[in-house]
């Protein structure tokens, strides 16, 4: 099932989410009637969702990558609708942002970052010499 998300919630939203789902290996999809379905990104880590309001407008602001030459920002322009499925740390989790025109963007959570070798639950394993 799938929560809209209200307007004067987006920017904790995005905070939470942030916080919630660095790193997480995504897809991104734009939805639209001129363009029909377009792949942006599959499988870079999610950096990070912002929320801007002033006197030139709305926006969004997704950014994934890794960092240096892997990153990709992309802008969505006045949005309209904010939704996303009740189940947030569920793998496959859709956040689906509609603008003004009906263009959809379209983020899967895939999975979330893999810890690094030496670490398990937080804990750092001792290496044996």
């Amino acid at each position: 099932m799938t929560t809209e998300i209200m307007k004067d919630q987006w920017r904790e939203f995005c905070r939470k989410l942030s916080l919630d789902r660095q790193d997480w290996q995504t897809s991104v999809q734009v939805l639209s009637s001129e363009s029909g379905a377009q792949m942006l990104s599959d499988g870079l880590p999610f950096i990070g969702l912002t929320f801007e309001s002033d006197s030139s407008g709305e926006k969004f602001e997704l950014s994934t990558g890794t960092g240096g030459d892997i990153y990709q920002t992309h802008s969505i322009l006045n949005p309209k609708k904010v939704a996303m499925e009740n189940e947030p740390d569920k793998v496959g989790t859709v956040l689906d942002i509609e603008d003004e025109s009906g263009t959809k963007t379209l983020v899967r959570f895939v999975r979330p970052a893999s810890p690094p070798a030496a670490f398990v639950k937080g804990d750092l394993l001792a290496k044996k010499a």
